[in-house]
């Protein structure tokens, strides 16, 4: 089987905002995840989709 890996459109980081904070999100291309920098939440991306549920863990 061939897996094709999708990247994250960088595009849409126009359009997508962190659900708890409502700010713009830092796309970290080396881990894959979409960064709130100002509540230190990742969101990471699975097939070009990023995760947008907040897992905060202490």
């Amino acid at each position: 089987h061939l897996t094709v890996v999708k990247d994250f459109d960088t595009s849409l980081l126009e359009f997508v905002v962190c659900p708890l904070s409502k700010k713009q999100l830092r796309y970290e291309v080396n881990t894959n995840e979409l960064i709130n920098e100002e509540l230190g939440i990742a969101y990471p991306i699975f097939d070009g989709i990023p995760n947008m549920i907040p897992n905060m863990q202490d």
